[in-house]
């Protein structure tokens, strides 16, 4: 199905939405593997899960960065900086989680192996906040610096927000009656 929407918007949620679901994950399977109750090998669901986390926030930052050229002369750059910031240290953040994962799983020795994964719980809960932040700074482009009008404006076509036509989201304050027939004015005829 061709579109002429970015492609941005649409992926970045699959890293935040399983960053988010995560710790509450790592959390039940550290407890079910320190009781016995799942064993030590149920860990590499963690790693499998982070890698995904990684592979989606690398392809989202590219996605992005492709997206920045179409809107970077209506978008503050600071507003833009701010998002790439982010963006950056929650792909790290994530890169970090899956190697503590990963030797978390991987350890031979039962005690080491609980030990990093419960650092790498306590890391996972860092990089949830990281997500929400970079999605925080992402929504700011969208919807108070015009990131969504502009890509419309650079590529000719797209809805802005809930199917209405290109340009008719408006700015926060400005008049949305710009036909200059006086219609806002009160009339006794």
């Amino acid at each position: 199905m061709p579109t002429d929407l970015p492609i941005h918007p649409a992926l970045v949620h699959l890293p935040l939405g399983i960053a988010f679901v995560v710790p509450l994950l790592a959390v039940g399977l550290l407890v079910a593997t320190w009781r016995g109750w799942l064993p030590r090998r149920a860990l590499w669901i963690l790693a499998g899960l982070q890698a995904i986390v990684l592979a989606t926030a690398l392809l989202a930052q590219r996605t992005g960065e492709e997206a920045e050229e179409m809107v970077e002369d209506a978008v503050p750059e600071s507003a833009i900086h701010a998002h790439e910031e982010d963006a950056e240290a929650f792909t790290a953040g994530a890169g970090l989680l899956l190697v503590l994962f990963i030797a978390g799983a991987a350890l031979p020795s039962r005690k080491l192996s609980l030990g990093v994964t419960t650092a790498a719980v306590v890391v996972s809960l860092g990089v949830a906040g990281l997500g929400a932040e970079t999605g925080h700074e992402g929504g700011k482009l969208v919807y108070q610096h015009g990131a969504a009008e502009a890509w419309n404006r650079a590529t000719g076509g797209g809805a802005t927000a809930a199917g209405a036509a290109p340009g008719a989201v408006r700015a926060r304050g400005e008049d949305a009656d710009d036909d200059d027939d006086d219609d806002d004015e009160d009339s006794d005829d």
